[in-house]
């Protein structure tokens, strides 16, 4: 009996050294030890005997299958088999929030200034928009994976990588220029100065002016004048409306109201950013922007002189060039 006993703890002690990803492969650092420990209980398996501890751990390889079976004992339908390093099977588990174990998630809503994609090919520039006839629909390209992509004829990889960070920054919400557009007609925006009223600060109120004793002991109390406080803001309103209620939403007032991210208001009353038109006639209070090719484009960087790691050497050649024709 004891011997027996002492038998059965050995199994588990071999089980439990067995549980340790580093006796499946998974480090090159493979002890001999372990691999023995492996090796030896692996024929303990194939002999039949199955340690307690092995038949309840799923995460352990599946045993070997009887004759005439296909499906290993011990898997499902997040479980797949592949040989480890040293030849021995082990088992591969996907948990269930993996995102290889579930399907892409939703695409994003399209926006007033991207309604398709198309659109968002040509805003984020690189040449990309030539793409554009490979994807059916918006959907297709939001859930497309780079091996897919690939598959359409995405290339080269760097192109690849460029749309793959687009599509991530959109899901977050991350537009460029006109991306917090509400108002857009055929690809166009525009954009207005207009006057709101500014919330007026929390002020403690004045003291009491100095009583008067002058006439008969009566007190005279002063106070300032009150003015609305106003400020401009740079709005995106409607083709032709000059009114900032025309940008609010049921429930809101002009505080809150925000100008369009990335332009800026120069001297009080011109509107100034990238790719932004004034209105004729306006003088520059009134301005568009338009969709084209390239507004969100992450332009590349250029190597100066041979870039960082060949400057010095380029430079000193061209030194050495440059005095060798003053010689001559």
């Amino acid at each position: 009996m004891e011997k027996e006993k002492e038998k059965e703890k050995e199994k588990e002690r071999l089980a439990f050294q067995l549980h340790f990803p580093i006796c499946f492969g998974l480090h090159d650092s493979l002890s001999a030890t372990c691999h023995r420990i492996s090796t030896h209980l692996f024929n303990i398996i194939a002999d039949g005997i199955e340690p307690k501890l092995i038949s309840h751990h799923k995460s352990l390889p599946p045993l070997k299958p009887p004759p005439g079976e296909k499906k290993k004992r011990g898997q499902n339908a997040h479980t797949k088999t592949i040989p480890s390093q040293h030849g021995l099977p082990r088992a591969l588990h996907l948990h269930p929030l993996s995102p290889r174990a579930h399907a892409p998630p939703s695409p994003p809503a399209p926006i007033p200034f991207v309604p398709d994609h198309a659109t968002f090919l040509k805003l984020i520039g690189r040449s990309l928009s030539k793409y554009a006839p490979k994807f059916s629909s918006w959907e297709e390209l939001f859930n497309l994976s780079s091996r897919q992509l690939r598959e359409r004829g995405i290339e080269p990889a760097r192109d690849r990588r460029y749309l793959l960070r687009w599509r991530e920054k959109y899901r977050k919400g991350e537009f460029g220029i006109g991306g917090d557009m509400r108002f857009v007609e055929d690809g166009v925006g525009t954009l207005r100065v207009v006057e709101v009223p500014k919330r007026k600060p929390q002020v403690q109120p004045p003291p009491a002016a100095a009583a008067d004793s002058t006439d008969g002991g009566s007190t005279r109390t002063t106070t300032p004048p009150t003015t609305p406080l106003v400020t401009r803001l740079i709005l995106n309103l409607p083709a032709g409306e000059t009114e900032p209620t025309k940008a609010l939403d049921k429930g809101q007032s002009t505080f809150d109201l925000r100008k369009v991210a990335g332009v800026k208001l120069v001297n009080g009353y011109m509107i100034q950013g990238p790719y932004v038109q004034p209105t004729k006639g306006s003088n520059g209070s009134v301005a568009t922007l338009k969709v084209q090719e390239g507004l969100w484009e992450h332009r590349r960087g250029h190597k100066v002189d041979g870039g960082e790691r060949r400057k010095a050497e380029v430079r000193f050649k061209r030194g050495v060039e440059q005095r060798r024709k003053a010689r001559v």
